[in-house]
């Protein structure tokens, strides 16, 4: 019995051609055109994702010394 294999795109070469796709969209575009392009362009991930990676996790109320560690003068 033969199996069917089918001719799947690598991820590689889908990058690629989304890079290429990208490339051909905004090769003549002006920086304030760019900007446009990128703030409309929709993103893999949602805008909540990169609000949240955005903004620094608060410390612990820990000190940063190591209190293991002897001072030195």
């Amino acid at each position: 019995m033969k199996t069917k294999i089918e001719n799947k795109i690598s991820y590689v070469e889908e990058l690629r051609s989304i890079r290429d796709k990208i490339s051909l969209d905004i090769q003549d575009m002006s920086f304030e055109q760019l900007k446009e392009y990128v703030n409309k362009r929709e993103s893999v991930f949602p805008k909540s994702c990169w609000d949240k990676a955005s903004k620094p996790e608060k410390a612990d109320a820990v000190s940063t010394k190591d209190s293991a560690a002897p001072e030195r003068a």
